[in-house]
């Protein structure tokens, strides 16, 4: 097992996040299997999304910041309408997205 050498790197994160991981999700939609439902994996596919943009909206370097601005925004209303979530998650979204804006 190998040890990451930077642990808070986002780097980490993106590239779970990335497209590719997106497109092996979309691939394992269009299987047939009973197991897993396309709805459930197209919502993970956006979630992954939104989060994607939210990193790139806090590290988003020469991005103009109306812009990081509504990728925040944007990013904290799809989180907020998953209905799994906890609402100690929710809270920590709500806090960090009104840190990061203003």
């Amino acid at each position: 097992m190998t040890q990451p050498k930077d642990c808070t790197s986002d780097l980490i994160v993106k590239n779970l996040v990335s497209y590719k991981s997106s497109q092996k999700l979309v691939l394992l939609r269009d299987k047939d299997d009973k197991n897993i439902l396309p709805n459930d994996i197209s919502a993970l596919v956006a979630t992954l999304f939104f989060m994607n943009l939210r990193l790139d909206a806090g590290n988003g370097a020469g991005v103009p910041t109306s812009h990081c601005a509504f990728f925040l925004w944007i990013s904290m209303i799809w989180m907020m309408s998953l209905s799994n979530a906890h609402t100690t998650i929710q809270h920590n979204i709500v806090s960090e997205t009104m840190l990061m804006i203003f």
